[in-house]
């Protein structure tokens, strides 16, 4: 599974056997990344409850305040997955997943979600290969 960057150009189509994962869809990064002013520096705002989360002392860059949305994505993916296991099952089989994230970008929530998708189907191989040594 790969990272793509969804465009708003004339003519563009996702691959087939894609999905997008933005905001708008189930799999979306719920911390968004903002400017405040160039002085001030970047914040995150959780898009579900309205909250602006700041740094404590100086003031984030963007770097670092998209390196902090995508750590808090993935704790927040991680308890969703705790609570819903099926969560990303719809995603599974995938070739690619679509976001607005450039596809160079260090930091982007869609690495997180192919990850934990990684690591489910890592696991369900080494149960089903502890299962059929036993059997």
């Amino acid at each position: 599974m790969q990272r793509k960057q969804l465009k708003r150009t004339k003519g563009f189509r996702m691959l087939p056997n894609s999905r997008a994962v933005t905001r708008s869809s189930r799999w979306g990064n719920p911390y968004r990344v903002q400017m405040w002013f160039e002085v001030i520096g970047y914040t995150i705002t959780d898009a579900r409850t309205g909250k602006t989360l700041a740094s404590s002392g100086d003031p984030w860059t963007k770097e670092q305040a998209t390196q902090k949305a995508v750590e808090l994505f993935r704790s927040y993916a991680t308890d969703r997955l705790a609570r819903e296991p099926e969560w990303l099952d719809p995603l599974r089989g995938l070739d690619y997943l679509y976001c607005w994230c450039p596809e160079d970008a260090e930091w982007c929530h869609c690495d997180v979600i192919i990850e934990l998708i990684a690591d489910a189907e890592r696991d369900e191989r080494a149960v089903n290969a502890w299962v059929r040594e036993r059997m």
